[in-house]
């Protein structure tokens, strides 16, 4: 394995309420950060070298613990959909600081779009299957 993803995707905390007693709120939440740890801290004793693909609901778990153990290929969310090529500078000039390499994604084959979203890397998807899709287009020079 050289590669693994890891996609959240979905809010737990109402879920790890439910499972605490009132006395004992948090717990739940603690014991799967714990084990979230140890579960990648293994997968990399046991694949040495292995990336690990941060991808986790909209950038929610971008945190000194897990930034050491990856790296947030698809930082946020907004990258969902295309027309956020502000919130892709924003988050580009307050992460860059901090993170040595994230990326996210550009949605149109137009230099300003590429250029904020580029940071590390970009990640595009381009709607290449449309027939009047072509990369031979003045504005990407």
């Amino acid at each position: 394995m050289d590669v693994y993803r890891n996609d959240f995707n979905i809010d737990p905390l109402d879920f790890w309420r439910s499972a605490d007693a009132p006395d004992r709120q948090g717990i739940t939440e603690i014991r799967y950060v714990e084990g979230h740890y140890a579960l990648w801290d293994e997968l990399r004793a046991r694949h040495p070298g292995l990336w690990i693909d941060n991808c986790a609901s909209g950038g929610r778990r971008i945190d000194l613990e897990t930034l050491m153990r990856s790296v947030p290929l698809w930082r946020s969310d907004t990258g969902c959909a295309p027309g956020h090529a502000d919130w892709d500078q924003v988050q580009t000039i307050g992460l860059n600081q901090y993170l040595p390499l994230l990326t996210s994604c550009a949605w149109e084959p137009k230099a300003y779009i590429l250029r904020s979203a580029a940071t590390g890397g970009a990640i595009t998807q381009f709607d290449y299957l449309n027939d009047q899709f072509s990369m031979e287009r003045p504005d990407l020079r």
